[in-house]
């Protein structure tokens, strides 16, 4: 096998939407493909323990949750409701 083969990438359980690469080459887009891919993961997380549902990486990918606020300025924020899981509903 050469250098920089894409083959342990391929077999990973990461789906197709992040690119592919190998990450003995030790580039940088290699780390943020890395990063990329456990930041997802951690959302996915926080998405099924607020639902209490199963999250896939295409339904945490394909998500409508949107949790900025309203509008970027100072002032009064309203405090969000407590999610419960099983109750609260997937986005």
């Amino acid at each position: 096998m050469q250098q920089g083969s894409n083959d342990a990438h391929k077999q990973s359980n990461v789906p197709a939407y992040f690119p592919q690469s190998d990450s003995t080459t030790g580039c940088q887009r290699c780390a943020l493909v890395g990063s990329a891919a456990v930041t997802l993961l951690a959302i996915m997380g926080r998405m099924a323990t607020y639902t209490g549902q199963q999250i896939t990486w295409d339904m945490a990918w394909n998500s409508q949750e949107d949790l900025s606020p309203p509008r970027y300025e100072w002032g009064e924020l309203a405090t969000p409701t407590v999610a419960v899981p099983g109750v609260a509903k997937f986005v």
